[in-house]
């Protein structure tokens, strides 16, 4: 006799998650990953199929609003690391972070400048 397998009934709103199938395998893990201005309502964003076919954990995950909403776009660097909390940006090559600083934190509901340690 087989195992059930899982599927994914509800799209994540204002996320996704990877890998994306038709159906999932006893054992097989899924990943939540949340559009940036958003954060995972939960710390882990792992999702695994049990043998009987339901999701552990059971709770479907959310990708809540930020306080601070998206990060900002900055000229000439993309995000390469976004939380509710802290957005890290990279230039794209032939430019330079002016004052080094790559990481900006959101704090009172507005994004600001970390200074570099």
């Amino acid at each position: 006799f087989l195992d059930e397998v899982c599927t994914i009934n509800n799209p994540i709103m204002n996320g996704h998650y990877t890998p994306q199938q038709q159906v999932y395998y006893a054992d097989q893990q899924i990943r939540v990953e949340c559009n940036p201005g958003y954060e995972l309502d939960r710390l882990s964003p792992v999702q695994t199929c049990q043998k009987n076919g339901t999701w552990s954990p059971l709770e479907i995950p959310r990708c809540l609003r930020s306080p601070c909403g998206e990060p900002p776009s900055i000229a000439n660097a993309y995000l390469v690391n976004t939380t509710s909390s802290y957005a890290q940006y990279a230039c794209i090559e032939r430019y330079l972070l002016k004052d080094s600083i790559s990481t900006i934190e959101c704090k009172q509901g507005r994004w600001q400048n970390i200074r570099p340690q």
